[in-house]
């Protein structure tokens, strides 16, 4: 995985919300800076983002799985709405779900947005998204707010939406 890596930096890291195995899994997201050798004899500079899970034994934290993924420079500031929150939020879960009632504004805090809209099932809705170097907004966690207004995680597949 670190093969022909020169350098690393780290630019983000934060806990995020688990799906499965909440007990036993603590999630962090990380972005970082890389620098790579190549087939030119050149260093050059990578940017990946992912998640790094870490599972406690005997008192102690070893990384149970990574998952990184690269980042592209060159379509998420130039093709399509699929990069931007703002935008998912609109098409998959207004227009594919039909659960977007009223969107709200959104709010940003460093590289942490928060989408949130009324739903028309009577529900407020937060999708939080981390904002990557490229400007491309990856979704993080989805949040309901209840009855007794504590937030519940989700997990809404609008794909699912579009299958019929």
């Amino acid at each position: 995985m670190f093969q022909n890596i020169l350098h690393i930096n780290l630019i983000k890291y934060k806990e995020v919300p688990v799906y499965a195995n909440k007990d036993q899994i603590v999630r962090y997201f990380v972005e970082i800076e890389a620098i790579e050798g190549s087939d030119k004899n050149i260093g050059v500079f990578a940017y990946y983002y992912g998640f790094v899970d870490l599972i406690e034994e005997n008192g102690s934290y070893k990384i149970s799985d990574l998952q990184f993924y690269g980042e592209n420079y060159l379509c998420a500031p130039y093709h399509g709405w699929s990069y931007d929150a703002e935008a998912v939020v609109q098409i998959e879960y207004g227009g594919w779900c039909s659960l977007v009632k009223e969107l709200l504004p959104t709010v940003q805090k460093d590289y942490v947005k928060y989408i949130s809209f009324e739903g028309t099932d009577g529900y407020h809705y937060c999708m939080v998204f981390f904002q990557l170097t490229n400007d491309n907004d990856i979704l993080i966690a989805q949040f309901r707010r209840e009855a007794n207004d504590s937030w519940t995680l989700i997990q809404i597949n609008p794909e699912d939406c579009i299958k019929e």
